[in-house]
């Protein structure tokens, strides 16, 4: 996966896939249709492999204002447009919950493929899950392993859980390792984040053993709704 913050160079279409996002300050229909075609000729592609809308939110809009739920339409309304048009071969959200997709169900043309959303067992929202799945959307969890953008950081929580801890000594594996397959058994697609190549290949390393039911039921009971990142639960 990549960002269109490459440069043209770095840029080889037949092995990337590449994918970008709306931000909150790119909602709206001109605005999204200049976001959309500024990544194509930056990065001098004729389309682009997934183009996520980022927050459910509009820059400098209260969140209960009504603005948020028209502004949103139009930039999907743009999205599937640029899909006609062959500028973008699919489109999904970003920090989405149940309302905001059961709002973009009731007029969109084209499904998201998928909702990325911050899941780990400390978050581990299964009734956005379930939405998901009944309405064939992938969910894409990111901060599986945590965030640092929390103060005290996200990961620090999540590998210090005493839960977390015992399944990890209880399979041999390690605490990225529980908490990715964790996720991987929820069908959940995942984006693992880490700045040291050396956890690249462990990341990787899930498809070796499996969380038996009752380690599940474990992971899911240490739920606290806690979001590291961004809660969008205030967004009309």
């Amino acid at each position: 996966m990549v960002y269109d913050k490459l440069s043209s160079q770095e840029v080889k279409r037949d092995e990337l896939f590449i994918e970008t996002k709306i931000a909150p300050w790119q909602h709206g229909k001109e605005n999204t249709h200049v976001a959309v075609m500024d990544s194509l000729k930056r990065l001098k592609l004729s389309y682009l492999d997934l183009v996520l809308v980022h927050w459910p939110g509009v820059a400098k809009v209260p969140p209960t204002d009504p603005k948020n739920k028209s502004m949103r339409q139009e930039t999907w309304q743009e999205l599937e447009n640029l899909v006609s048009l062959g500028a973008i071969k699919s489109i999904g959200v970003s920090n989405y919950n149940e309302k905001h997709l059961s709002d973009l169900l009731d007029y969109c043309k084209i499904k998201p493929t998928v909702n990325q959303v911050e899941f780990h067992p400390l978050c581990f929202q299964k009734n956005l899950l379930d939405f998901c799945k009944s309405h064939s959307v992938y969910l894409q969890a990111y901060s599986s392993l945590g965030s640092s953008q929390s103060k005290p950081p996200g990961w620090t929580v999540l590998f210090g859980n005493e839960t977390v801890k015992s399944l990890a000594a209880k399979h041999g594996k390690t605490i990225p390792q529980i908490l990715l397959r964790w996720g991987l058994q929820h069908d959940c697609l995942l984006i693992p984040k880490t700045s040291k190549v050396e956890n690249l290949k462990p990341n990787l390393d899930i498809f070796d053993f499996s969380l038996d039911q009752d380690d599940m039921n474990k992971l899911n009971s240490i739920n606290q709704d806690k979001h590291f990142c961004w809660n969008p639960n205030d967004i009309v």
